[in-house]
């Protein structure tokens, strides 16, 4: 006979079913985000698409990613891919988005969209190049941004007034490439067309929207330390 504690069985079916909310303490840190953001007014802080689109796809709530970007950087969960498991493993992230975990994954990643150009040099090269670089221009930007070590306001700026327009323009041709009758949907350059324009509206969210999440970061930080 064990002297050791032991668990429940993994397999103890109960009378009463738990809910997710019975693992959150009242006084979790978590809780604060989750009403925190719930009062923010997003669309006077300048996130785009705020106002779901009428048809189409229903999309993923601006506050909800925002809850997230919040949430990573004050568990100092600097990986997306990191994150991406934690939302699949973490019972705290997965109150905060409601179970949404099985949906979330790291999709807005320039660089896979780079590698999807590079296997189509040898069928379509000149093509090819042109996104290469057109991408090689926003890692030039970031670029900048890293090396005058611009705080998290003159960053959103600088995104704004040049990395903004710079994806616009490379979206803009990517659609006109798409249209091409020419090419085939098993074509490596189709499929790198195709992987990267379906991930549009997160490129864009990731790259702007969410920068504007320091605001509330820091207001948040405040919020917790009992500050004004």
């Amino acid at each position: 006979m064990s002297r050791f504690i032991k668990g429940q069985s993994r397999t103890q079916s109960t009378m009463f079913s738990e809910v997710l909310d019975d693992y959150v303490h009242e006084e979790n840190p978590i809780r604060a985000i989750d009403m925190f953001i719930n009062s923010l007014e997003l669309s006077e802080l300048g996130f785009a698409r705020y106002r779901p689109a009428k048809t189409g796809r229903p999309s993923y709530s601006p506050a909800t990613m925002l809850k997230i970007y919040l949430y990573s950087y004050l568990n100092r969960i600097h990986s997306s891919r990191r994150l991406e498991k934690e939302t699949q493993r973490n019972v705290e992230l997965m109150w905060l988005v409601e179970r949404l975990s099985q949906h979330i994954t790291h999709a807005a990643c320039w660089a896979h969209t780079r590698r999807h150009f590079e296997k189509a040099l040898d069928y379509h090269p000149k093509e090819a190049q042109t996104a290469l670089a057109e991408i090689q221009k926003l890692y030039k930007l970031e670029a900048h941004i890293r090396k005058h070590a611009l705080n998290a306001d003159d960053t959103v700026q600088y995104r704004l007034k040049h990395s903004e327009p710079a994806i616009a323009a490379l979206f803009n041709w990517l659609y006109e490439q798409r249209q091409r009758p020419e090419l085939l949907p098993k074509d490596p350059f189709s499929k790198a067309l195709a992987y990267a324009y379906e991930r549009q509206l997160k490129f864009i969210d990731v790259s702007l929207n969410f920068m504007m999440g320091w605001r509330s970061l820091r207001l948040l930080n405040c919020v917790l330390q009992g500050k004004r």
